[in-house]
């Protein structure tokens, strides 16, 4: 998008910070953004959509990563274990949220 911007419409950015944005999502992956904080991780070695292009599976993980952190979803709902967070989310349970 920004590269369009850029070249396209003439929209000037900082060279440096664009070269460092670009680097990051090509070299980091999955960023999740939440109210106060993120998390950054790896791109999964398996992700499985419904027809809608939700993570979805129905006896398997939806979503897995090659460290073995899976992640259930039915219809782009999701659901894993908080417990692998810290208890970041619910304390002792398990965490929903939508994918739209």
């Amino acid at each position: 998008m920004l590269d369009f911007c850029t070249s396209e419409l003439g929209c000037f950015i900082e060279e440096d910070l664009w070269n460092t944005l670009r680097t990051y999502i090509s070299e980091c992956g999955w960023t999740f953004f939440f109210q106060d904080f993120c998390f950054t991780c790896q791109r999964p070695h398996k992700l499985l959509l419904d027809e809608q292009n939700r993570p979805h599976a129905d006896n398997e993980a939806a979503i897995e990563f090659l460290d073995g952190f899976s992640v259930s979803a039915k219809n782009g709902t999701l659901a894993f274990n908080c417990d692998q967070f810290n208890n970041l989310f619910i304390p002792d349970g398990t965490c929903f949220f939508s994918v739209i």
